[in-house]
Order: C-alpha cells, then sequence, then structure tokens
C-alpha cells in the first residue's frame, strides 16, 4: 500500500466501472420514462408544472426539458461515457507509443523542432468533441432527417 495514488486511481476507477456495468441496475427510472406535465401542490393551491422539474424526492437531479430523469440518464450512458475513455486512452497510448518509437528509432541527428508542437497543444477532449460532431452530422445527412 506504499503507492496511494495507485490505490485510490485504481478504486475510483474500479467503482466507475462497476457504475457503468450496473447503472442500468440502480437507475430510479427505465430510459424511456419521461414524467407528464400535471398540477403540483404548492403554498398558492395548485399549480400546473411542466418540465423541467427541480431536484426533489422522486428526481434526485431533476429531469431535463422533455421530462426524462437526469439520474437514470446518467446511468444508462455511463457505460458509453466509461468505454470511450478507455478507449480514447487506449488510443492515445497507441498512437502516442507509435510515434514515439519511430522517433526513436529514426535519424539520431539533433532536432530542433518537431512536427507535433501544433498538434500537441490541442487539448484531446476538443479533437474528441470535433470529431463526435463530424460523426454525428455525417449520420444526420445520411438518415435524411
Amino acid at each position: 500500500m506504499g503507492n496511494w495514488r495507485l490505490w485510490s486511481g485504481c478504486l475510483i476507477t474500479g467503482l466507475l466501472l462497476i457504475i457503468a456495468l450496473a447503472g442500468p441496475a440502480f437507475a430510479p427510472y427505465d430510459s424511456d420514462f419521461q414524467e407528464p406535465a400535471g398540477y403540483v401542490e404548492t403554498d398558492d393551491g395548485k399549480e400546473m408544472m411542466g418540465s423541467p422539474f427541480p431536484p426533489s424526492e422522486d428526481h434526485w437531479l431533476g429531469t431535463d426539458e422533455w421530462g426524462y430523469d437526469i439520474l437514470s440518464m446518467l446511468l444508462y450512458g455511463a457505460k458509453y461515457t466509461f468505454f470511450t475513455a478507455v478507449f480514447t486512452a487506449s488510443a492515445r497510448v497507441l498512437i502516442g507509443g507509435s510515434a514515439g518509437l519511430i522517433a526513436g528509432m529514426g535519424n539520431r541527428k539533433v532536432r530542433t523542432g518537431n512536427g507535433f508542437g501544433l498538434l500537441g497543444s490541442i487539448p484531446a477532449f476538443l479533437i474528441f468533441i470535433l470529431s463526435w460532431l463530424e460523426l454525428l452530422s455525417i449520420l444526420h445527412f445520411h438518415h435524411g432527417s
């Protein structure tokens, strides 16, 4: 137990993996459940209320504008988030390791600059978001919606 950072990281990753795999079992509502608009008892009497609902006993994190429970949506989507993060980290190690091996085994001259300077300054999450936006636009175009 000498390296507490390693063990705490493994614990957090393990908890996230359990949530990702068993999240739907803990979700308070089905993934397609929508809270309908209705009358709510207030201090002034009954009032008509619609989505989004604020956090309450029924919806711990509230609902979105379409009436979906946010906690349930997070638990159902956790597996996609977790495995996308694992895939992205693995791809970065593979690409970076390959580039490092190629650079290390290449010419031994002293290099004053590298070709990855500009690319290395772009945050990975920005590249990921732009890639997903492009994929979504392609899917949207092909479905004709």
